[in-house]
């Protein structure tokens, strides 16, 4: 068994940096949703308290790198997005990662979503903290909503949102409000034997084509996690076997669309 801080609340997280405030490395953190994770292999938490004290310069050596799906979701993201600068576009569970803020430097006009604190400012980003499935955002107002590992999370109440128990469904009808004719949805989920755990839903191919009704897709692609290190496009049949109850194994990145004759 391996141990991170994700495998904590992100409320202890913060607790805990405040309590150990020397264990922050001598280099720069990176954010909970960086593509490469740092992660102390070790059981015992006297061993694991001890590598965290030590400098970055002598705890490295200790540390085990593990690249998350976020490798293969935020390169989807910036393939498929194909919008020109000035769109506007919706960043649905912003904090932790730097997919907003890139976005915004980028050019487009950013709102970012989430109901924790959003860490970064930039002239194109609007951060707008709160529950999604309450906001007041005008209808057909958007080119674009990005969700990067968010929806599953949707009405669960692991990261402090509300307990829904449709959320992830709630949240679509949501964004497809929001979204303009022919306005764009960036979706990645954990995918494989649909479950739903403490944290996250995981879906399967009956799940997500009801989830993403009455969007249209138009690209539909699955990767699978290889090793630590490595993550693989998989087809459909291959994904049936995999299992994302322990921690995401499988993605789905969707790109879908409005259609611009809805009425």
């Amino acid at each position: 068994m391996e141990w991170s801080l994700k495998n904590l609340s992100p409320h202890a997280v913060r607790l805990s940096k405040k309590v150990f405030f020397f264990y922050k490395s001598s280099h720069a953190v990176s954010l909970p949703s960086d593509p490469i994770r740092e992660v102390i292999p070790y059981r015992h938490p006297l061993a694991r308290v001890a590598v965290g004290c030590l400098p970055y310069a002598l705890k490295h050596r200790f540390l085990r790198f593990v690249v998350t799906e976020r490798i293969v979701e935020y390169p989807f993201v910036w393939r498929y997005l194909d919008l020109p600068s000035g769109a506007s576009v919706l960043d649905l569970g912003a904090t932790g990662s730097k997919l907003a803020l890139e976005l915004a430097v980028a050019g487009y006009q950013v709102i970012a979503v989430d109901v924790l604190a959003y860490p970064f400012s930039h002239p194109n980003l609007r951060f707008w903290q709160g529950d999604f499935l309450a906001n007041s955002f005008p209808a057909d107002s958007l080119d674009a909503v990005v969700a990067v590992s968010t929806i599953e999370h949707m009405g669960i109440p692991y990261y402090g949102g509300p307990s829904v128990p449709d959320g992830d469904r709630r949240a679509l009808r949501e964004i497809w409000r929001l979204l303009k004719p022919g306005g764009r949805l960036l979706l990645t989920v954990p995918y494989g034997q649909a479950a739903q755990t403490a944290h996250q839903r995981v879906y399967d191919e009956s799940s997500l084509r009801a989830l993403l009704e009455p969007f249209e897709i138009d690209v539909l692609c699955f990767y699978r996690r290889q090793d630590a290190q490595q993550w693989a496009p998989a087809d459909a049949a291959a994904m049936r076997s995999v299992s994302s109850t322990q921690q995401t194994e499988g993605v789905a990145l969707v790109r879908a669309h409005k259609p611009a004759n809805v009425g």
